[in-house]
């Protein structure tokens, strides 16, 4: 329920809302895709340039992702493997858009912007 509430937070790109909604939502527990909430907690954190939180965010994904994902099964395993390489673009992506709008904040700082 906070997972979907936390979805259409977002998807009206309100990010403080849906953070607080996939937040309480994995305090909560027992969600049916964890990793996929951590997923989204990700994308919100980067949304709101909230860096090492969004990476954070991935990386638990990634974690997440290899104990909720069976192995054994094909579909789980490729599904694993999908939300795993996912997760780490986004970290990759995270890093160099910190770094950009880092390059930027004291670009402007010099020309006295």
């Amino acid at each position: 329920m906070y997972v979907f509430l936390g979805q259409v937070h977002f998807s009206l790109d309100e990010f403080d809302q849906a953070e607080e909604a996939i937040t309480e939502g994995i305090k909560k527990g027992k969600l049916k895709d964890e990793a996929a909430a951590y997923m989204l907690l990700g994308q919100i954190n980067f949304e709101n340039q909230k860096w090492e939180s969004a990476i954070e965010s991935f990386r638990k994904c990634i974690d997440v992702a290899e104990r909720q994902f069976d192995d054994k099964k094909e579909k789980q395993k490729e599904k694993k493997k999908r939300v795993q390489d996912q997760a780490r673009k986004w970290v990759t992506y995270t890093e160099g858009e910190e770094e950009r709008v880092e390059s930027l904040k004291l670009k402007r700082k010099a020309l006295g912007v």
